[in-house]
């Protein structure tokens, strides 16, 4: 345990042993509710961090919460800086050699951790994305392909509603069917396609 504190609050592995109770206190904070996490929203805008939104692109890191991919890092760079330290370092007798080998493992330590990081984050990368992607508001294409009953007394080219079952209460859609046709209110439609100039929809008899 002496050897382990020893180690723990020895320049360098001292700088990321701070970082580290950072973290832990960012995540005890969260776990109380003080700090809101969005899992989901946290992509990181290559325009206000183009650097680092570069290294995280490269390692596949992009889509996963900063803050997570970040408090991974920092935790990985202080194990490897609390192994690599003692067996490196402990033959050092210069001061000058032992600051200079310092601050280059201190620079090392996320350069290696991060390829890591990319690895255990990897199966969170598709989850997230996947969550991202059913979390999404329905677009008007998406009501494609959906069954519905007709509202309206007719439908033609220029009037007709349509009740769309979306899990819901229901949605309520502007349809249309070339003239002639036997589409009556009740009938049981399916929208085909959608307009984008009308914001409507074309249907056939399911």
């Amino acid at each position: 345990m002496i050897n382990f504190l020893s180690n723990a609050l020895t320049f360098p592995t001292v700088f990321y042993t701070g970082l580290l109770i950072l973290v832990f206190l960012y995540w005890l904070i969260s776990a109380f509710g003080f700090l809101e996490f969005e899992a989901i929203e946290t992509d990181v805008d290559s325009g206000e961090m183009g650097g680092i939104a570069a290294w995280l692109t490269k390692f596949r890191l992009n889509g996963i919460p900063f803050t997570l991919t970040l408090s991974l890092v920092i935790f990985i760079s202080w194990v490897l800086c609390l192994f690599i330290v003692p067996l490196l370092m402990k033959e050092i007798n210069s001061e000058w050699v032992y600051i200079a080998l310092g601050f280059w493992i201190l620079i090392l330590a996320p350069t290696l951790a991060l390829p890591v990081t990319a690895i255990l984050l990897s199966p969170l990368r598709h989850l997230l994305k996947k969550l991202r992607k059913n979390n999404l508001p329905p677009t008007a294409e998406s009501f494609i392909g959906m069954s519905g009953k007709i509202r309206s007394e007719k439908v033609n080219q220029s009037y007709g509603t349509a009740e769309i079952a979306d899990g819901g209460a229901g949605l309520i859609l502007q349809i249309r069917a070339d003239e002639p046709n036997n589409y009556q209110r009740n009938d049981d439609i399916i929208l085909t396609s959608y307009l984008t100039a009308t914001n409507t929809y074309l249907i056939r008899h399911q």
